[in-house]
């Protein structure tokens, strides 16, 4: 089995950084499909303007046309009108010059005789004369109108003739961005497909290490045996003496539940206690809405998941009433709890994707359905811790004996290294070791202590080599590096061929998995935490 955890533990920091580094591929793509997204809207919003203002000058155009239209017939009209004056005037000389030229006996048969020179037949004509000269000069009017309504809509036309160019200039840059913004989309699916892949894998391996530390918590389930007494050990061993049950307590980093539970007997409300256990955060509410599935629950939005989960009781109760029962917790308390728990599921939500299928037992957290929390959902309703703008990994387990302990010291990078640094996890500001001793409440396990049985160090370096597939040759030297919590985060194995740092947790496991494989129960004295400390046997 060790040489498993091993495989496994490699597999899974190997999938983990590729998906931290398609996480950030993803982040920028999103960030560029975005940008892009708002320059596609930005151009579109050009182009319509331009269409608008092609219409418009267009609807311009067409208004000056059909005015040039009427102006023209209106021309038309007035030309047909003189010409039909100067044939009558025409028609009018040809008669008054006929009748001045008829005899005296031709008269009889009219009333009078026509002179040319005479005033009616001025006027006669005259008048006709004088409507056709206003009616040139309508026409001169009208004629002065169409040509400044031609130049007015030669102006449109050329502005249309621009507009038109421009629009042009705009769809193929709309075009190239839409194209863009197509590749990127198809990039981030790809990416989108294959971080659900790593996924997949990693959920697989994580599986498989849940077996594994099932198997663990079977073992370290049973009863403590009465600690052994070191002065009958034989000269030249070792032993483990500590204090906690890891299998109860938990890892020990972010907020304490026992911590919180006493917190609110104390007064504390629910963001004094997230702030107490998360270093340098805020409170804010978060809008976004998210749906997440539980396995024979559904699929459900973020807050009626809340009002499901379990981790603490449901019931609230006065800070004097709580005292140490199971019955009910501190109101604060249970409300700090949902909102750290709301933060924690909305943060993987927003790595996986909304709706993603989550485990309903501590691994990811405790989900026992129905609604019986939903009195702090609603006193909390979209509250979430944030860490510089930014929603934290709100990790909590149940009790840290006094003292929480930086994450990456128990959430580290590796197994096994060359240099303790190589085990180191990533850092996060707001998870560091934290003192609530001041105010935690003292549970069953808070001072639990043990002692294991006694181990020669050539046994200890026998393990590592047998078991861990460590190979140091003869183990000289152990050296036991803590936190500030005093967990164990690294322990150094100094061989006469190298030297070796296996991370606490690791060292516990293979250390448990010997004495169970080796002794009989009644003997089986385990590291049931990483708070140890290494004690050679004295004669």
């Amino acid at each position: 089995m060790a040489q498993s955890v091993n495989d496994l533990d490699t597999k899974l920091i190997e999938k983990q950084s590729e998906l931290n580094s398609l996480s950030t591929s993803l982040d920028e793509l999103t960030n560029a499909i975005n940008t892009i997204s708002t320059s596609t809207n930005i151009t579109q919003g050009e182009l319509n303007a331009i269409d608008k203002q092609v219409n418009e000058f267009q609807s311009l155009v067409n208004a000056k046309i059909s005015e040039i239209d009427a102006l023209n017939q209106e021309i038309i009209y007035k030309e047909n009108e003189i010409r039909d004056k100067l044939n009558q005037v025409n028609f009018k000389i040809n008669k008054i010059y006929k009748l001045s030229k008829i005899t005296a006996k031709e008269s009889l048969y009219f009333d009078l005789k026509v002179s040319p020179n005479s005033q009616y037949t001025k006027n006669l004509i005259y008048t006709d004369i004088n409507y056709v000269n206003q009616a040139s000069i309508e026409i001169d009017k009208i004629k002065s109108l169409v040509s400044s309504s031609e130049e007015i809509k030669s102006k449109l036309m050329s502005t249309i003739v621009d507009l038109n160019k421009k629009r042009d200039e705009i769809s193929v840059k709309l075009a190239n961005i839409k194209a863009q913004l197509n590749l990127q989309s198809q990039t981030r699916y790809q990416v989108i497909s294959q971080i659900n892949s790593l996924n997949k894998d990693i959920l697989n391996i994580t599986e498989e290490q849940k077996r594994i530390q099932k198997e663990e918590a079977e073992k370290l389930s049973q009863p403590a045996p009465i600690p052994i007494d070191v002065q009958t050990f034989v000269n030249g061993e070792i032993y483990f003496s500590g204090r906690g049950r890891d299998l109860y307590d938990g890892h020990g980093v972010g907020m304490s539940q026992w911590g919180a539970y006493g917190a609110g007997i104390e007064g504390f409300t629910a963001h004094q206690i997230l702030q107490k256990y998360y270093t340098g955060i805020s409170i804010e509410k978060y809008n976004a809405n998210f749906e997440v599935t539980v396995p024979g629950y559904g699929t459900m939005d973020v807050e009626t998941y809340l009002a499901g989960i379990g981790e603490v009781p449901s019931t609230a109760c006065d800070a004097n009433q709580a005292n140490g029962s199971w019955n009910c917790w501190p109101k604060e308390t249970i409300k700090a709890q949902v909102i750290a728990a709301r933060t924690y599921v909305i943060a993987h939500l927003q790595k996986v994707g909304s709706g993603a299928t989550v485990s309903n037992g501590p691994d990811f957290q405790v989900y026992v359905g129905g609604n019986a929390k939903a009195w702090a959902v609603e006193e909390t309703s979209k509250e979430v811790i944030k860490y510089n703008g930014g929603l934290v990994t709100a990790v909590y387990s149940a009790s840290h004996q006094g003292q929480s302990e930086n994450n990456e010291l128990v959430f580290t990078r590796a197994s096994v290294a060359t240099t303790k640094e190589g085990l180191v996890g990533t850092p996060y500001p707001y998870l560091r070791s934290v003192n609530d001793s001041a105010f935690a409440y003292r549970n069953q396990t808070y001072n639990f202590s043990w002692n294991t049985i006694a181990f020669t160090k050539a046994k200890i370096g026998e393990i590592f080599q047998t078991l861990g597939n460590i190979d140091i040759g003869n183990l000289q030297q152990i050296e036991i590096f803590t936190g500030g919590s005093n967990r164990v985060w690294a322990v150094g194995l100094i061989g006469d061929k190298s030297k070796k740092y296996v991370a606490g947790w690791r060292f516990k496991s293979e250390i448990n998995d010997y004495i169970f494989e080796n002794y009989p129960e009644s003997q089986r004295s385990y590291l049931y935490s990483t708070e140890f400390r290494l004690v050679e046997v004295q004669n």
